[in-house]
């Protein structure tokens, strides 16, 4: 296989959400990084993503160059899980190429 972290997707249709939980994490506080793109960028797909049920990017443009967001002083308490929930807005279907969850 080449390529690389990008060319990879996960998707969702029909206006669904991906939702990805992450657990087994020592209380605290992270940093959460998710890399996006779109190999079909006329599309118009965006989202909103929210952690553990707040809101860290309000409108994340899909595009076709590959970007990576970054969502600092994530806390996750005593349950150690931490969740994150990439909503479509204008699009039925978006797409996620990585995330990676990073201790602070």
């Amino acid at each position: 296989m080449t390529g690389d972290l990008y060319n990879t997707l996960r998707y969702a249709k029909n206006h669904e959400s991906l939702v990805y939980t992450f657990d087994g994490l020592e209380p605290g506080t992270y940093t959460i990084h998710a890399g996006y793109f779109d190999p079909w960028p006329w599309a118009n797909r965006a989202a909103q993503v929210s952690v553990n049920g707040a809101v860290v990017d309000q409108e994340r443009l899909f595009t076709a160059s590959n970007e990576a967001a970054e969502y600092r002083d994530i806390t996750v308490g005593p349950d150690g899980k931490a969740t994150v929930t990439i909503t479509p807005t204008p699009s039925p279907d978006i797409q996620l190429s990585w995330l990676m969850v990073a201790g602070n």
